[in-house]
């Protein structure tokens, strides 16, 4: 398994860990849907590409990560 994709599941789960209140960690998870998740489901199902052929998916995964400290 990839190192930083090892790391950014235990930040994930850590950081879910340490929010106690069911209703907190819904509402991050909501709030962070609404501002970016939501586009970017969305950008990956109006782009489709054959497997192993993930040219745009790849470079679009690399820019998310970059944005987000990776």
């Amino acid at each position: 398994m990839n190192t930083a994709y090892s790391v950014a599941i235990a930040l994930f789960f850590l950081l879910f860990s340490a929010i106690s209140d069911a209703s907190d960690r819904d509402s991050i998870i909501e709030r962070d849907y609404e501002q970016h998740l939501g586009e970017l489901f969305e950008w990956f199902h109006r782009n489709p590409e054959l497997s192993t052929m993930e040219v745009r998916t790849a470079a679009r995964l690399a820019t998310e990560l970059r944005k987000a400290g990776f």
